[in-house]
């Protein structure tokens, strides 16, 4: 029993020195935008993967990614000019229902709500995801979540005012 209190006080001990002392990285904040259509974006702009500014990881906690974003499907949820931050994950890692920035291999960079697939019989099928816009005037788009290069679940969105 003292060795279960010596190894609990010990990782207690050390949970408290990181969070009273770990230094936590800034929020980069890459050039570019994300485009809020559902066209493909052949963007050549070196700025897109250059880091042009960081924000502070105390005011966005767990986000380590941020852009731009330029249209309107997600109006008035996101406007022109908006700041996404958020938290990068794999394709897998994608919940139903949230905002996403998702890149993929034939140039679609875009920020959407991701969402199941499903086919006639309401069976979810596997491997695609439904890309929808906030706007019910822009038609949902489906994608293969194979031709997935970059995903970001985004956390806080900051519209110009």
């Amino acid at each position: 029993l003292q060795n279960v209190s010596r190894e609990t006080s010990n990782y207690i001990d050390k949970r408290r020195d990181y969070k009273n002392h770990h230094v936590k990285e800034p929020v980069p904040v890459y050039g570019g935008y994300s485009t809020l259509g559902n066209i493909t974006v052949y963007d050549d702009e070196r700025l897109k993967n250059e880091v042009i500014g960081t924000l502070p990881p105390n005011i966005f906690p767990n986000c380590d990614y941020a852009e731009k974003a330029k249209g309107d499907s997600m109006y008035p949820l996101i406007m022109n000019q908006a700041l996404l931050v958020g938290k990068v994950c794999s394709a897998k890692g994608i919940v139903h229902g949230e905002k996403y920035i998702i890149k993929t291999k034939d140039g679609l960079d875009t920020t959407k709500f991701v969402h199941p697939v499903k086919d006639d019989n309401n069976r979810r099928v596997e491997r695609k995801l439904l890309l929808v816009a906030h706007n019910k005037s822009i038609p949902p788009q489906e994608i293969d979540i194979n031709d997935i290069v970059f995903s970001c679940r985004v956390h806080w969105i900051v519209n110009p005012t």
